[in-house]
């Protein structure tokens, strides 16, 4: 187990200062830390980069007690990011995004938590008709109701599955835009 050197614990990528006036937390990387990370120009999505960079963000955002810490350990991805030649403007956007929506969220204590219900549908993938059938579920669920939330997830099955599910398709849809109408 870690001891307290300079009244400082590393402890789990978190630094702990316990500093008799406050206790200070930021952003702890071992001396064994490379800094080597996703390249922006390797072989992968940009929906991918974008969201290493938001998870990192997110990260120093949870892990600091103060903005001061939280500026000093932003300053800090920044250059690892660059190294990885990440583009600063794109990193300053993520940033400035995460920044703003940070402070407009309500505290935990002014908001209301609401019991969100998820349910899981398998669907098999049948291309266009697919798509069209998740939107307008998605659609009728959000309008009729607000604690529910929908996922759907997509199969590749054997063509006899595949005609049964989309006759169920149908159905729920013909159900959905008759509940609609009336």
């Amino acid at each position: 187990m870690d001891q307290e050197v300079d009244n400082e614990l590393a402890f789990l990528d978190v630094l702990v200062n316990n500093n008799p006036l406050n206790l200070q937390t930021s952003v702890f990387c071992k001396k064994t830390f490379t800094e080597l990370l996703t390249n922006h120009f390797s072989f992968t999505s940009f929906s991918y980069k974008m969201s290493l960079v938001r998870t990192l963000v997110d990260r120093v955002y949870k892990i600091n007690k103060s903005w001061q810490g939280f500026h000093k350990d932003i300053k800090h991805l920044t250059l690892t990011l660059r190294k990885n030649l990440f583009p600063v403007d794109i990193v300053e956007k993520v940033i400035n995004r995460y920044v703003s929506k940070a402070a407009s969220r309500p505290s935990a204590s002014t908001q209301v938590q609401q019991a969100v219900s998820t349910y899981y549908f398998k669907l098999p993938y049948v291309g266009s008709f697919t798509r069209e059938r998740q939107k307008s579920l998605r659609k009728f669920v959000q309008g009729y109701c607000t604690n529910i939330e929908l996922s759907q997830l997509f199969l590749l099955l054997k063509l006899v599955h595949v005609v049964c599910l989309v006759l169920r398709i149908l159905f729920l849809s013909i159900s959905i835009r008759v509940l609609s109408t009336s």
